[in-house]
């Protein structure tokens, strides 16, 4: 148990966790980012952990460390290593944030998912629930143009970059955080599929998942009712839309407070 907590707490400061067999240490393999000294290793990586995509195929690929102080390792040593990359190149330069004796850490990691990518794609949702104003579960019923965009004006900046606003009406299913806002909610987001705004989640009708919401930053004017009067949230981050097949095995959600 004390090693699988202390693998959590390192893995949640990590990008890059990885299974890997020492092959020097006081070395290098990218002498122009990390200089060989006390504090360095070239570590061969056996077993990707956790990564982001660019990461995912690294197995068998040699790793420059940099640690924080002079670590106890020695050629031939099995560990788990929890990293953050610092440089791309012909190799990899990472520095090191911690690492851990294997088998018994590679055992409480693997009892995680089986993809990488998709761990690390879980501690940044976890890491966004515990910010968000609002999580719900809930279903699209229609999208359409803003009100904004209807009365003839638009949210968007005139460039090629403009986002493209949408407003999506979502029933409310369930609230796992947050205040209930009742049956509905209105979830902006932006329809352009331009690269400043791909990744945000776009929505369509029928959708259904988890939600994962701020709140729209529309100031009161002239005391009139504004969009967050009317309980407006956008979805500002590539993993605050969970489809609701990725939710079903996690058992059933709160209930929704009454109104």
């Amino acid at each position: 148990m004390p090693d699988d907590i202390h693998a959590d707490t390192l893995s949640a400061q990590a990008r890059f966790v990885f299974r890997g067999t020492v092959q020097s240490v006081d070395a290098s393999n990218m002498p122009e980012v990390v200089p060989a000294s006390d504090r360095s290793a070239v570590v061969r990586v056996d077993q990707v952990l956790q990564s982001p995509q660019s990461l995912a195929q690294a197995g068998g690929q040699e790793v420059t460390l940099q640690f924080l102080e002079q670590p106890s390792l020695a050629p031939g040593d099995d560990a788990v290593f929890f990293t953050n990359p610092m440089a791309y190149g012909e190799t990899i330069a990472a520095q090191a944030v911690g690492h851990q004796p294997a088998p018994a850490t590679f055992a409480a990691m693997t009892r995680r998912a089986d993809d990488p990518v998709q761990t690390l794609a879980g501690r940044d949702r976890q890491a966004r629930i515990a910010a968000a104003d609002l999580v719900i579960r809930g279903r699209v019923t229609s999208v359409g143009l803003t009100e904004s965009t209807q009365a003839g004006r638009t949210l968007d900046r005139r460039d090629e970059h403009a986002p493209e606003w949408r407003d999506a009406v979502v029933q409310v299913l369930a609230t796992e955080t947050g205040t209930s806002p009742g049956d509905q909610v209105i979830v902006r987001f932006p329809a352009s599929r331009d690269i400043a705004w791909r990744d945000r989640p776009k929505f369509q009708a029928g959708d259904e998942g988890r939600f994962i919401l701020d709140r729209w930053p529309t100031p009161r004017r002239r005391g009139r009712a504004t969009d967050q009067d009317q309980s407006v949230y956008t979805a500002p981050g590539r993993y605050d839309f969970q489809p609701a097949h990725e939710v079903a095995g996690e058992g059933p959600a709160s209930p929704v407070e009454a109104p």
